[in-house]
């Protein structure tokens, strides 16, 4: 391929150059929802934070973003068919109509004059093109929630516009917005004409990326490994590490089903239920003395160099046309590169290291060359990066066991799927999943379920998911893990991030927070109302935390509704008496109107649903699921019922109600203090 078929274009170069981009009818349709458009959003933050070491004496300081490729094909009229990153090219489309409607309305101070047409087509679907033509006109929302046009289009702009508002809020919007257009990149490839387009398509789906960052990653660290002197130890060690990491790998499978029948019992005791070795060289010496010869010996030749890797298909590529498996039961709140860096940052506070590690896999590899492999360092004892790589593979299978028995994971065992906290057991003839607190507080056990639940909901952004980390390193450090033990460490960790961060007046990095002493403020009323009205509320985890705390104040209670409740994914912040309501002359005042009293946590098609409706007619919308015993927030249930009772929902129901919750917060850090 030629140097200029290859071409870097900044977001508003790609946004200002003439040439039309057509989105074919074989491509799937727009699918990208709130946790692809937050981590797109987040990824660019984080970057934009990062300094360029390259260009530190220039004014624009932050390094560049090269967010990905757009592979286009030119057509025989000059348009650009795209043949991958369309996702993304119509979300930062989505993101620039967004940017441009809030600028005429003069809501933002950005300069977004150069941008009037998008160069976007979307062939034989005019829903969409409708809708991007009714975007960038400006039309309201509420009046795209017809059949003609898009409904995953309109989503996705909403979920934007969220994101934005929560940076004007947060005064980072302009910063945001320069390096966005200046500094995000993408590089633009454009295929040879000649290409065969079928098979260039049967490439692309049977073999994707070539190698993935923990391939590359499981490489280097096994590297290490080969230059140790001593052959039977260099042998076992590298035969530990591979048993272990393909076992951990998969984080649907317990770690049990990755060894042998031998080996689980050594490893796992004979119930498989329990952790033996005690460090890294009892690991080594049971499986020394327990794993056959033949597994032993076959250790060199498992080991590949990166370039050799990379002249072969991988295994999940090669084995694609063979019978599938049969799907896992359970389904994992996180993938292997994110539990990675997960199980990195447990190694290093384990040793006393006061480092923090990134837990964006993005970073993946250079996170392990700074810790791990200690590139750039000073002190490169070979042998002290050697026993780094020991002592991670040891930390890696620990946190694996402990993950899979004491942290929620999707269970699909049922028609109805569900959360669940199960444990591996080995009977006489047969293994089993049993719930990992079977004790006689089944109350504890549902707790400790939905404080879970609630801690994942509102951070499904892998790189943020802190609580884990928090949650894997009590796991870790306590090996006496009861029931009552594991709920107060968890509500400790949740109470931390509510009363140190989420609802203080400084926010205390989340490291700090896990691994610090940091001191406790006193709750202050007046502090808590500008961090809990509408658009400074910080996480989602401010609602869903406080609708655990209102089913623990209803513990006793008969309410089916209370006593079924459980998270799901829910994000849009919802006005209970709308901001606009059409028809309506006695409208509340902006002031009570963001008051937390009148807000709750729906999800977002819920919210283009009904945003603009009466609280009455919000009732009834619910009343049907309500009925059933069900509710999205039970804050929205309280507020609810309050209406129901009072037949009116206006300025003194709103106060009434954000009173209650603001005492069951109250009550909460007075236990969090004692």
């Amino acid at each position: 391929m030629k140097a200029e078929s290859i071409q870097a274009l900044k977001v508003q170069a790609l946004f200002e150059n003439k040439q039309t981009y057509i989105i074919p009818m074989y491509q799937r349709n727009y699918a990208w929802g709130e946790k692809e458009i937050d981590q797109l959003i987040l990824d660019i933050q984080d970057y934009q934070k990062q300094p360029d070491q390259l260009n530190q004496g220039q004014t624009q300081g932050s390094k560049k973003y090269y967010i990905g490729t757009l592979v286009v094909f030119e057509r025989s009229d000059g348009t650009y068919e795209i043949i991958d990153g369309q996702q993304r090219f119509t979300t930062l489309t989505l993101l620039a109509i967004c940017l441009k409607r809030l600028s005429k309305e003069e809501k933002i101070v950005l300069d977004m004059s150069w941008f009037n047409q998008f160069n976007l087509d979307f062939e034989s679907r005019p829903k969409s093109s409708l809708t991007f033509q009714a975007l960038l006109r400006g039309d309201h929302l509420q009046h795209l929630k017809l059949s003609e046009y898009n409904a995953d289009l309109v989503q996705g702009f909403e979920l934007l516009q969220r994101a934005i508002e929560k940076m004007i809020n947060q005064g980072g919007l302009s910063g945001f917005c320069k390096y966005l257009f200046e500094n995000v990149v993408i590089a633009q490839v454009l295929v040879p004409k000649d290409t065969d387009l079928n098979h260039y398509f049967e490439v692309m789906n049977n073999r994707g990326e070539q190698l993935e960052k923990h391939e590359i990653l499981k490489a280097k660290l096994m590297s290490v490994l080969n230059q140790i002197k001593d052959e039977a130890d260099k042998t076992s060690s590298m035969t530990l590490f591979t048993s272990i990491w393909n076992a951990t790998a998969n984080m649907e499978r317990y770690v049990q089903y990755g060894f042998s029948t031998t080996q689980r019992d050594v490893i796992f005791g004979k119930d498989w239920g329990d952790f033996v070795p005690e460090n890294a060289s009892s690991l080594l010496e049971i499986f020394r003395r327990n794993v056959e010869s033949q597994e032993q010996t076959s250790s060199k030749s498992n080991f590949q160099s990166i370039s050799e890797m990379l002249k072969k298909v991988p295994v999940r590529i090669k084995n694609k046309d063979t019978k599938e498996e049969k799907p896992e039961r359970f389904n994992s709140i996180i993938n292997f590169p994110n539990f990675l860096l997960q199980v990195l940052q447990i190694w290093i506070s384990q040793r006393n290291g006061d480092e923090k590690v990134a837990l964006d896999d993005k970073q993946l590899i250079d996170q392990f060359q700074k810790y791990i492999l200690l590139k750039g360092q000073e002190n490169q004892e070979h042998e002290r990066i050697i026993e780094n790589v020991k002592g991670f593979i040891f930390t890696l299978l620990k946190c694996k066991f402990l993950f899979d028995q004491y942290i929620i994971k999707r269970d699909y065992s049922t028609d109805n799927d569900d959360w669940s906290i199960k444990r591996l057991k080995l009977y006489e003839k047969n293994s089993s999943y049993v719930n990992t607190f079977d004790g006689n507080s089944t109350d504890i056990a549902q707790r400790i379920l939905l404080l879970m639940t609630a801690f994942h909901v509102s951070t499904p952004t892998l790189s943020y998911k802190y609580w884990l980390n928090g949650a894997l390193y009590w796991l870790y450090h306590n090996t006496d893990r009861t029931e009552s033990d594991y709920f107060n460490a968890l509500q400790h960790l949740a109470r931390k991030f509510i009363f140190q961060r989420y609802l203080s007046s400084e926010q205390i990095d989340y490291f700090d927070l896990l691994y610090g002493t940091s001191a406790i403020d006193d709750l202050k009323i007046n502090q808590l109302m500008r961090k809990i009205s509408f658009g400074n509320i910080e996480n989602n985890f401010v609602f869903n935390y406080l609708d655990f705390l209102i089913y623990c104040d209803a513990e006793n209670s008969n309410d089916k509704v209370i006593k079924n409740f459980k998270f799901t994914q829910r994000s849009s912040v919802e006005h209970f008496y709308a901001q606009q309501i059409e028809g309506e002359r006695d409208k509340l005042d902006h002031e009570n109107l963001h008051r937390f009293g009148n807000l709750c946590l729906i999800s977002s098609s819920k919210n283009s649903s009904i945003g603009n409706r009466l609280p009455s007619a919000k009732r009834d919308y619910f009343m049907p699921e309500i009925r059933k015993g069900k509710i999205d927030t039970l804050k929205l249930y309280l507020m609810i019922q309050t209406l129901e009772e009072e037949k009116v929902w206006k300025k003194e129901q709103i106060l009434d109600h954000e009173k209650k919750m603001l005492d069951l917060f109250e009550l909460d850090y007075q236990d969090f203090v004692k």
